[in-house]
């Protein structure tokens, strides 16, 4: 579990850096925060949601005890997902740039 802990963390601050690095230059400040509010609450809902079912599992076994570190884990990759997922849809779809796909004249 250590092991998925050092990996994991360092994933999460890159993306997390990556997702705000990423941001369209061309879009009004104001819009951009509201959208990024909008997935960093999207994105803690999920976190929280997928946590608090993974450890509330009623399977009951020699393993219960891990299941705090299972849901742990579970909502970190949720938290990655929906980030990922938020500025994929930010970049390529909401806020998408006039010069995607136009060819250039030369």
């Amino acid at each position: 579990m250590i092991f998925s802990l050092l990996i994991l963390l360092p994933i999460l601050g890159y993306v997390i850096w990556l997702y705000f690095r990423s941001a369209p230059k061309q879009v009004p400040q104001a819009r951009r925060r509201k959208y990024d509010f909008m997935v960093m609450s999207l994105a803690l809902t999920a976190c929280l949601a997928v946590g608090y079912l993974t450890y509330e599992n009623p399977d009951v076994g020699a393993d219960r005890a891990w299941w705090p570190v299972i849901a742990g884990f579970y909502s970190w990759f949720a938290f990655l997902l929906v980030i990922i997922v938020g500025g994929v849809a930010r970049n390529f779809l909401f806020f998408r740039s006039k010069r995607v796909g136009v060819k250039q004249q030369t």
